[in-house]
């Protein structure tokens, strides 16, 4: 009923394309870019290597940017991030990581109401955390009053 099918390899066939001089004048060429080393990791499983290519869409954007920084001007922007304020990090470094996600903001929160709402929860939520740490501290710390013996002396 059913005729068998003949099965016959696929051939690709290479078309030579000319191209003049006015096509390569408007054509694009790649060039080689001080972010091409992040781009392409390597890894090994089971004796099998495998290639990841990532981008990271913030270095890319900025790249013109970022090549003409010198290493003391782009050390001292990262520095220039990081919250230097001792106060959070002596508050960071007392909370647990479940009291720090409690100040995380959703990205649901949006509009000025939700985000006035959010502040205020923020406000609360920290006096009664920081509250909490001050009678944690309270209760670690031994009493400083002196233990007396009751074996007799002599």
């Amino acid at each position: 009923m059913f005729a068998k099918r003949r099965l016959v390899p696929y051939e690709f066939k290479v078309a030579p394309v000319e191209l003049s001089s006015k096509e390569m004048v408007c054509s694009e060429f790649r060039e080689a870019s001080p972010v091409d080393q992040f781009l392409f990791a390597e890894f090994e499983c089971d004796k099998v290597k495998s290639t990841r290519l990532t981008s990271d869409i913030y270095m890319l954007f900025n790249q013109q940017r970022l090549d003409r920084l010198t290493r003391e001007n782009l050390l001292s922007y990262f520095d220039s991030l990081v919250i230097n304020e001792p106060k959070f990090g002596d508050l960071r470094s007392k909370l647990g990581d479940d009291q720090l996600i409690n100040f995380v903001k959703s990205r649901f929160v949006q509009s000025p109401s939700e985000l006035m709402a959010w502040s205020s929860y923020l406000m609360s939520s920290s006096d009664a955390a920081i509250a909490e740490l001050a009678a944690l501290q309270d209760q670690s710390q031994p009493s400083s009053q002196p233990v007396e013996s009751s074996a007799p002396t002599e």
